[in-house]
Order: C-alpha cells, then sequence, then structure tokens
C-alpha cells in the first residue's frame, strides 16, 4: 500500500546492514511490488486459496494478481515463506491445500510453507467497534488435523511447518 515509504525504510535498513522482511498479501501492482525487491531479503507472502473463484467470492479479489507477484518475486530469487491459513471447510480443505501445494510447487519450489491455525483471537476487536465476528462456529482446530494438512505439502517435496 505503500511502496515508496517502505522501499525507503528498506533501502536505508539495507545501508545499515539490517535485514528485511517484507510481509505481503500479494495483492498489488508489479510496479508496487518492483519499489521494494530491490530492497528485501525475504517476504512473507499469504496465499489464501487457488481457485479464483472461491479467492473473490471469500476475500472480494482475484487471485491472479497475487499468484504473478509471487513469480516475479522468486523469478528474482529473493525468498519467500508461504503462509496459508487454516480454516476449515474453506481454505483447509484436501481440495485447496493439495492445489495449493502444486501450485507452490510449480511456482516457488524452493519456499517453506507456513500453515496458519485459524483461531478467534481477533474476535474481542469485532465487538469493540460494534461489528458483528461472522466466524464464531468456526472450530479449533484438532493436531491431527493440522499435521495432515501439513502431510499434504510434504507429500511434494515441500519444507512445511505448522505455526
Amino acid at each position: 500500500m505503500q511502496p515508496d515509504f517502505t522501499a525507503g525504510i528498506f533501502r536505508m535498513c539495507k545501508e545499515n546492514g539490517i535485514h528485511t522482511t517484507a510481509d505481503t498479501s500479494g495483492f498489488g501492482s508489479a510496479e508496487a511490488l518492483e519499489k521494494i525487491m530491490e530492497f528485501t531479503d525475504l517476504f512473507y507472502f499469504d496465499i489464501k486459496h487457488t481457485n479464483p473463484e472461491i479467492h473473490k467470492n471469500r476475500t472480494g479479489q482475484d487471485n491472479s494478481i497475487i499468484l504473478k507477484n509471487l513469480r516475479r518475486i522468486t523469478a528474482c530469487g529473493i525468498p519467500a515463506v508461504i503462509r496459508i491459513p487454516l480454516i476449515p471447510g474453506i481454505t483447509g480443505t484436501d481440495e485447496n491445500l493439495t492445489e495449493t501445494a502444486k501450485t507452490v510447487k510449480e511456482i516457488a519450489p524452493n519456499s517453506a510453507i507456513s500453515l496458519l491455525p485459524y483461531h478467534e483471537y481477533g474476535s474481542n476487536k469485532y465487538r469493540m467497534i460494534g461489528n458483528t465476528y461472522k466466524m464464531k462456529d468456526v472450530p479449533a482446530l484438532s493436531d491431527e488435523y493440522k499435521k495432515h494438512s501439513r502431510e499434504i505439502f510434504e507429500s511434494y517435496g515441500l519444507i512445511c511447518t505448522v505455526s
């Protein structure tokens, strides 16, 4: 959202030997991404869903820009940690996890995967601002569910951890 500011801060960090990490949804212009790539040591890059229709339905945006930007990053050799929220029935389906593993294997095969299990830590924020928390009925994730999800990525030769 603020590529000029981020590029400036990252440039100063690099000049002073400070490691830089950009945390991004990947949704942004190629021009904005290019401005910060030169000064970025690592990207934390979110992939929520690989199916364009489901992604658009859940986030309001198509995922094609996100996947193109991941290709740009990896083509330049910048390491990335692909972060995937594990939400039962939405992003945490076997179908989505398998398709995501295939996509990462194709686009960014050397990237680490970090699965981010769903939690309700932010639910109080919704109440504080008078909004309804729409995901209150999402069940907690079992250790077996997390392990199974991790194993899907590992079956494609990818390094995967569960946060």
